[in-house]
């Protein structure tokens, strides 16, 4: 029997465990306002357009920022490659970071922390600062203008074993959704096509917990994210 992915069921399933892993992950007590610091010339046309842009996470000032996170599924995947059975998962898992490096000129976020006196972002990013409250509380001060796009708030991790930890369990959730969801042998002419759509839909979910990590000599900002 050729090979077989039930890409829906494959989807559902590694959406819903990255989620639960995302949940606990970022989970813990919000601020009520968050602090967007910037530098003068960039205040005024905050003020005239009423909006803050989000920038693409390929473009951050820090390139190493992104990196980091990819480093962490590079090589979570890789160790677990090692040890799969499945020559498709196999295949699958070395194609994440590929699918990563892409996926990220997709992604774009706009930065805010919960201290309105932090002499960090004074000095890092402008002497400006500029409070919303948060969207949480039930305002609407911070919000997408495009309805088409996902949008969601999250606190930045800076704990590298935590950030290890959660890696590692959504690529164990990976691994146990293809082996649920496909079916047949690892060969035709629509094999390499079924293996670079799943570690794409898999590398974007990857991408939601990657985007809130940073190194943890940045853990002085406090950072929250709007991406």
């Amino acid at each position: 029997m050729g090979l077989q992915v039930f890409s829906l069921g494959l989807t559902e399933a590694i959406s819903d465990s990255v989620g639960e892993i995302h949940r606990a992950l970022f989970a813990g007590t919000a601020p009520r306002f968050l602090y967007h610091y910037t530098a003068a010339d960039k205040v005024a046309g905050i003020v005239q357009s009423r909006s803050i842009w989000a920038r693409c996470i390929n473009d951050q000032t820090d390139p190493g920022e992104i990196s980091h996170a990819a480093g962490l599924v590079t090589q979570a995947a890789e160790q677990t490659a090692q040890s799969e059975p499945s020559i498709f998962a196999k295949d699958v898992l070395r194609r994440l970071p590929f699918f990563m490096e892409e996926r990220k000129k997709w992604m774009f976020i706009a930065c805010f922390c919960e201290d309105s006196e932090s002499a960090v972002h004074w000095e890092r990013y402008g002497n400006y600062c500029l409070a919303f409250p948060a969207p949480w509380t039930g305002t609407k001060a911070l919000g997408i203008l495009d309805l088409r796009a996902e949008c969601w708030y999250q606190r930045v991790i800076y704990n590298e074993e935590r950030q290890r930890n959660a890696i590692e369990g959504a690529i164990r959730s990976v691994v146990l959704a293809l082996s649920r969801n496909t079916a047949g042998v690892n060969e035709g002419p629509w094999a390499q096509a079924m293996k670079d759509m799943c570690a794409r839909n898999a590398a974007q979910l990857l991408l939601r917990l990657a985007v809130g990590f940073k190194r943890d000599s940045y853990a002085d900002e406090r950072e929250w994210r709007i991406v």
